[in-house]
């Protein structure tokens, strides 16, 4: 299997993104948003997951720099892609975790989504994507009791490599 490709944020962006996304949660709670995950997470829980998620989006948007990254403070349920037109980042904190799709009826099937495994010392790997459409095909499974998900393992197949996603998002962008 091929290595995917790995970014290391500078501790100032680290840093500086992990207020971002805590800024995004203090927003999103002022408007009554509830946390997505279906299950009781406490302010903190829910501030934190906002952090790794903004900087796992900081870090994948650096494999797409002409791409606009939709890092401001986007109303709750908006629907933008993370990354230009189509991307969504989603963040891990280990090599097995699988990259999971709420089953809520709120995926786009014309999405990529973004596995981005988090790594000691500001580092960030690429581990792979995939369509929404794939992702949909998976029968959900409930890996924590109310939280039905579809879901990929972190491998390729089923993982498309990076430079794919880098080649459509160019095309896209310039067709």
């Amino acid at each position: 299997m091929e290595l995917q490709p790995a970014t290391q944020l500078s501790l100032m962006l680290y840093e500086e993104y992990g207020a971002r996304g805590a800024m995004r949660q203090r927003v999103r709670h002022a408007e009554g948003a509830v946390h997505r995950n279906n299950r009781t997470v406490s302010y903190r829980e829910a501030e934190q997951s906002h952090m790794d998620a903004f900087r796992a989006e900081g870090a994948a948007w650096t494999f797409f720099p002409h791409a606009e990254w939709h890092n401001g403070e986007l109303p709750a349920g908006h629907k933008l892609p993370d990354i230009g037109s189509f991307i969504d980042a989603k963040h891990i904190r280990q090599s097995w975790h699988k990259l999971l799709l709420p089953a809520d009826g709120k995926g786009m099937p014309d999405w990529a989504y973004l596995l981005v495994l988090e790594l000691p010392d500001c580092w960030f790997r690429m581990m792979g994507w995939a369509w929404g459409w794939q992702l949909m095909e998976v029968t959900p499974y409930e890996f924590q009791p109310g939280r039905p998900a579809h879901w990929l393992s972190p491998t390729m197949p089923p993982l498309y490599p990076i430079r794919d996603l880098q080649l459509i998002e160019s095309w896209k962008r310039n067709p």
